[in-house]
């Protein structure tokens, strides 16, 4: 019951989080991407609303990876979004439909679990 409720408050914060940054510049929170692959690199973390039908650019620098047990921290407007890491074999680990609501830091440590299906 105590998982529900908190489930449902994190929905409707998406949603708030989501309508607020639509019409007015609403207060960034922070999205983390933290390397939980043991033996891979993160070459690419390209983000997405969930209602466009591309990704935008690699968050990560030009000359930047993340190794295993590496992160990196960025700044995004609430909403509801895709995410993806790419690792050096160009494998990707996708995650959609993602709430991220104002005001949290939400963490995305990736793992093997991640891994799309070809």
């Amino acid at each position: 019951m105590r998982r529900t409720w908190w489930i449902a408050v994190a929905v409707i914060a998406c949603m708030v989080g989501g309508v607020v940054g639509s019409g007015i510049a609403a207060p960034k929170t922070k999205f983390r991407v933290v390397n939980g692959l043991s033996n891979y690199d993160i070459h690419y973390v390209k983000v997405s609303l969930s209602t466009n039908d591309s990704w935008e650019d690699d968050r990560l620098d030009d000359d930047q990876i993340l190794s295993p047990g590496e992160s990196e921290t960025w700044n995004i407007n609430p909403g509801e979004w895709d995410l993806r890491c790419i690792d050096e074999d160009s494998d990707t680990y996708t995650r959609m439909r993602v709430c991220i609501p104002r005001g949290m830091t939400v963490e995305w440590r990736v793992t093997l679990d991640d891994l799309d299906e070809d």
